[in-house]
């Protein structure tokens, strides 16, 4: 995806050399940067003051677009993202005829008693999201899992006390 980006390589190694060279506090909140941490952050990094100012306000702007997309309990953009990815009410909760449909591609019949043990096809079900990570129109998600190497989350290799680092 960064291909796609046309972000050349020495762009990228400058935002990185700027984003070392700030202290871990200046990275949590940006807004403490006054001219005089700008500057010694320019010559630490080896890059003009107005980089460090373009690459704060690329973050501004990305922090607005998330806070954005997470306002109004998902009624926002995030609430049409989720229509946009077929996850039906705002909410991103699928209706009933979505659950209905899920349900016949799984092989399941949808009137079926509620609590009775589905007699579920397997291969239906590897189907359903094969190729896709299991969420229709978002790509493949890795190999190793959708969060491989995170302990505790779907994919990751378990906790052993014993393995040293």
């Amino acid at each position: 995806q960064i291909d796609e980006l046309n972000i050349s390589d020495k762009t990228f190694d400058r935002q990185v050399a700027i984003i070392s060279s700030r202290t871990k506090i200046e990275r949590k909140k940006p807004d403490l940067l006054n001219a005089s941490r700008k500057r010694r952050i320019a010559a630490g990094a080896g890059v003009e003051v107005q980089e460090i100012n373009r690459l704060l306000k690329q973050h501004r702007q990305m922090a607005d677009t998330f806070k954005a997309m997470s306002r109004s309990n998902g009624r926002g953009m995030m609430g049409q993202m989720a229509k946009m990815f077929g996850m039906g009410a705002a909410g991103g909760a699928p209706s009933q005829a979505d659950l209905e449909e899920m349900a016949k591609k799984m092989g399941v019949d949808p009137n079926a008693a509620p609590g009775a043990m589905p007699n579920i096809d397997l291969d239906k079900l590897k189907n359903l999201g094969a190729g896709s990570g299991g969420l229709p129109g978002l790509g493949s998600a890795p190999s190793s899992g959708l969060f491989g190497g995170l302990p505790g989350l779907p994919g990751a290799k378990p906790f052993d006390p014993t393995r040293k680092k």
